[in-house]
């Protein structure tokens, strides 16, 4: 998994969870990208085709409080060419459901076509939500 982009059980879970389980289209993972200092850094998750979306994990381990500024001057950075995303734990393993109707939401703005799916008969996305009407 780690080869293919998933560095923690967060971004597995996203994946699994969020993702897939949702029928969102197939993000880059970690996408490589310059830092205004000239380094590298990368993006969690990367929709280069549906105007720049950027999703970044946060798990506790890896992102500190200290590292709040960090993250806001990566999220800042990639607002120039697109906008980020940013979900922690919670989001992905208890409001998976919620999380992939804004993603899908976020990306329908940017041009996507596709549909959500529920992921089970008791999906809270939005796609469940509108069949109830």
């Amino acid at each position: 998994m780690a080869a293919g982009g998933t560095h923690s059980v967060l971004e597995y879970r996203h994946d699994r969870d969020v993702q897939r389980a949702h029928g969102l289209p197939e993000p880059v993972k970690q996408a490589k990208f310059r830092k205004p200092d000239g380094t590298n850094g990368y993006r969690d998750r990367y929709y280069p085709q549906h105007g720049g979306l950027v999703i970044e994990l946060d798990g506790k381990r890896f992102h500190a409080d200290e590292q709040r500024g960090r993250d806001q001057e990566r999220d800042n950075q990639a607002a120039v060419t697109g906008s980020t995303l940013r979900y922690g734990w919670s989001d992905v393993t208890r409001r998976a459901c919620e999380t992939a109707s804004q993603e899908a939401d976020a990306l329908r703005h940017r041009g996507w076509t596709g549909k959500l799916k529920p992921c089970s008969p008791g999906c809270r996305s939005e796609w469940s939500a509108r069949s109830a009407w």
